[in-house]
């Protein structure tokens, strides 16, 4: 009898020890049910391998408040009577991927609002009603990728201004309402390339300012009402592998000033079907060299005649130091290099026309025009 008690409270033990963790392979919510008893069935479930969510009938998530980190993946998807994520907002770890996609109803993504920790990517894919973001407080890098697909009520970024690096891709496409790309002015770095596409209403990129390397391909493509590049003037030159300039047709202005210096070392440039002035390597090159600013802009570093015929002399102001002097065509290609302190350049080789003197310090590069006549 003393060992039937015994046994009876090893497997009563047992049962409530179970019952009060989290489900060992995590879980799927396939019903509003499910997630209502949740926490009855697991009280002290707070940590979780991972959760999935898919139900026709789900209409909130307040019974999952208990979360606090999830190990691997959380995906919700296809839930058409989702308009919210309120239930996930003491959620501030996801170790994997993030992916919310196909949900009809889903206008934001309040309930995310403490997620201070992303491993994988953010998948925000084909949730057609979705207007606005979250604020994300604390989310200052993702891990994997950013990918906003086919968002087509997407209005705005605004939400993600503490993301400062994204480990991966950065990938915008088919946001019908997205104006420009305000709510990114804290990222600084991405991790592999840069892909914005199919967004109807894109006018400019502004917003990414303060992005300086991408680590890999630039694509902007098929952009109806983009006008100008401007907004990615400060990304480093040297961390843009190829870039992919196409099917913008209002697209007029691309003659920044990295995408210049770009165009006089490039990796690979396939350009076409934009507006004029950006219909090709050689007019965004045509309009690098007529948009390079004057000396006076200037002072530091100066030099005469300009026009010049047979060779031009060069001052710095005292203790400025200067490491290179490059010269460039009209194509944008590297015709003369000289090293070190260059006080004369002998021009009799070079035919007439426009030029860029390029001089290079160790603090900046500063770029003139030169007329050979």
């Amino acid at each position: 009898m003393k060992n039937k008690h015994l046994l009876f409270i090893l497997l009563l033990f047992i049962f409530t020890r179970t019952t009060a963790q989290c489900p060992p392979d995590g879980i799927i919510f396939r019903n509003q049910a499910d997630i209502n008893s949740f926490q009855t069935n697991y009280p002290n479930c707070s940590e979780i391998i991972g959760v999935g969510i898919e139900g026709d009938d789900i209409v909130n998530l307040n019974g999952l408040n208990n979360l606090v980190s999830i190990e691997q993946n959380l995906v919700i998807t296809q839930n058409s009577l989702l308009t919210d994520l309120s239930g996930l907002n003491n959620l501030t770890y996801i170790g994997g991927n993030l992916a919310i996609t196909n949900n009809s109803s889903l206008t934001n993504l309040s309930g995310l609002d403490n997620l201070g920790y992303l491993g994988g990517s953010l998948l925000v894919l084909e949730n057609y009603s979705l207007q606005t973001l979250t604020q994300f407080k604390t989310l200052d890098s993702i891990g994997g990728e950013l990918w906003f697909s086919y968002n087509t009520s997407l209005a705005s970024l605004s939400g993600l201004d503490s993301l400062s690096k994204i480990g991966e891709k950065f990938i915008l496409e088919g946001s019908g309402h997205l104006a420009n790309l305000s709510g990114l002015e804290g990222l600084q770095t991405i991790g592999l390339f840069v892909s914005i596409m199919d967004n109807d209403s894109l006018v400019n990129l502004s917003g990414i300012e303060n992005l300086t390397s991408i680590n890999g391909n630039l694509g902007i493509s098929h952009n109806d009402m983009l006008t100008s590049l401007h907004g990615i003037e400060n990304i480093n030159p040297e961390s843009i592998g190829d870039i992919w300039i196409q099917n913008n047709p209002s697209l007029t202005t691309c003659d920044i000033q990295n995408i210049c210096d770009y165009l006089s070392n490039p990796n690979g440039v396939h350009v076409e079907n934009n507006a004029s002035g950006c219909n090709s390597q050689e007019e965004i090159e045509e309009a690098c060299l007529v948009s390079v600013p004057n000396s006076t802009n200037n002072p530091q570093i100066t030099f005469y005649p300009n026009p010049a015929k047979d060779e031009i002399f060069i001052s710095t102001e005292t203790g400025y130091a200067m490491s290179e002097i490059l010269l460039y065509n009209q194509l944008g290609q590297k015709v003369l290099r000289k090293s070190g302190i260059t006080r004369k350049i002998d021009l009799t080789n070079f035919k007439p026309g426009l030029y860029i003197l390029e001089f290079v310090t160790n603090e900046l590069k500063i770029r003139r025009k030169l007329i050979i006549e």
